[in-house]
This record gives structure tokens, C-alpha cells and sequence, in this order.
């Protein structure tokens, strides 16, 4: 089975939002366009429909703090929130100025279908609990990327987690310990072991591209810890 799955970084004071309740990150923060994408930022209010302006209007004094800062995406999110789960958005209210402004800063990092291969080389194919984060074995360090607490104990169909502060400088920490050399290994070990180790098929012609992609995970940790962020993660 080849896995789809998502990191992203959330704020200290996001993750403190999303504790006391869930919806803050599944219907707000989650949606929220990365720093780092294609999505132009507001250069004039002018751009923004009336209904936008309202939204705009109802959670900030002053508005024109979003222009060359929230790209529009920002603004309908809050517009759909606003329309599809009123009781929410009204909850939320107070607050959603700040809930967007803490997140500004955060990236999201998707691998598209080779989240199985990846975990696994930094797991070195051993199984662990979703709620182990590290652990060393025979100088082998084995960190679960897709680990956690659950954001919402309820979901089970979607499930996604989260990692505190301390526990992503942890992980950053110790993804550092498995470098290039050690990646290397891991894969190879992964071509002759095949099962009941590593569970899925491994082929040398994707080895270039699992490296880079344990690179990102890397400096996507490396970035989360600098900045004090936590990580969220989901898998499908």
C-alpha cells in the first residue's frame, strides 16, 4: 500500500488554539495558503469582493494590515468558514484575525505518494506507536514523522496528529543524526530486505528521489524548530 500524507507547521499559539478546540486547525488553519506557494498576496482592498470586505470588516479595525501580507485564498477561507459553519466563525470570531496573522509564517510540505518509502528509511522499516516520536537502537536512530497526539481523539476516518514544540527540536535533532550516508544504507538494507521489513517495493531508479525527499523533511523540521513551531501531520 503506497501512503499520501502531509506535514505542516503550526504556531505555538495555534497549537494552543487547536487543543482547546479541534475545529480551530480542521476548519481554519489547515486551509491556509503556505508562505511559500504561487498564491499572489492582496496588494489593494480593492481586490476583495463586498462580502470579503464584511468578513475583513468583522474580525480587524484595520483592514489594510492584511495588504502584501494575506493573499485572497486567506480571505475565503475565512468567507467559507463564515457561510458553511456560522456557529463557528462567530465562536471564532474574536480571534480569527490573530488565528490567520500566528500561521503567516508556516509551510506545508506534501510528497505526494512516497510517504510510505520515507517514513520507512527514517523508521529503518521498524513498526512504531503513533505515539513514539524517537528512538535509538543500536546507534540507529528511528524517528516516526507521522507520529503524534490526535488533534480530534473523535476522527478516526481522517485522522491527523500533532507534535509539540519540544518534541519537533527533538525530532529535528535527531533527523540530523541520519545523514546521506546513513540514508543510503537504510535504502539498500530496504532492496534486500524487501518484507517483512519494509513492506513495499523498492527499486534503485528511486533512490535520488527518496533522498531529496528525506532532504525536505530534514529542513522542514530543521525550519519548524528555528521557529518554534509545531508540526501536524495526517496520513491516507
Amino acid at each position: 500500500m503506497v501512503a499520501t500524507a502531509w506535514l505542516q507547521h503550526i504556531s505555538a499559539n495555534g497549537l494552543r488554539r487547536t487543543k482547546k478546540n479541534p475545529k480551530v486547525f480542521e476548519q481554519v488553519i489547515m486551509d491556509f495558503s503556505a508562505i511559500d506557494d504561487d498564491t499572489p498576496l492582496i496588494s489593494s482592498l480593492s481586490e476583495l469582493t463586498p462580502n470579503q470586505l464584511t468578513v475583513l470588516n468583522e474580525i480587524s479595525s484595520e483592514m489594510e494590515s492584511v495588504i502584501n501580507w494575506w493573499s485572497i485564498y486567506d480571505i475565503e477561507v475565512l468567507e467559507d468558514l463564515k457561510s458553511i459553519s456560522p456557529e463557528t466563525y462567530e465562536q471564532l470570531k474574536p480571534e480569527l484575525y490573530w488565528i490567520v496573522a500566528d500561521e503567516k509564517k508556516c509551510l506545508q510540505l506534501n510528497l505526494n505518494h512516497s510517504w510510505s518509502h520515507v517514513s520507512s528509511l527514517f523508521r529503518h522499516g521498524t513498526s512504531m506507536e503513533p505515539s513514539a516520536l524517537v528512538s535509538k537502537v543500536d546507534d540507529f536512530y528511528r524517528v516516526n514523522i507521522l507520529s503524534g497526539k490526535p488533534v480530534d481523539p473523535n476522527d478516526t476516518f481522517f485522522p491527523m496528529r500533532y507534535q509539540e514544540v519540544d518534541e519537533v527540536t527533538e525530532m529535528a535533532q535527531s533527523l540530523l543524526k541520519i545523514d546521506e550516508r546513513e540514508i543510503r544504507q537504510r535504502f539498500e538494507y530496504a532492496l534486500q530486505a524487501q518484507t517483512p521489513v519494509y513492506r513495499y517495493i523498492w527499486e534503485e531508479e528511486s533512490y535520488s528521489t527518496l533522498l531529496e525527499y528525506c532532504k525536505e523533511v530534514q529542513s522542514f523540521y530543521q525550519t519548524a524548530a528555528a521557529q518554534g513551531f509545531g508540526v501536524v501531520n495526517a496520513i491516507s
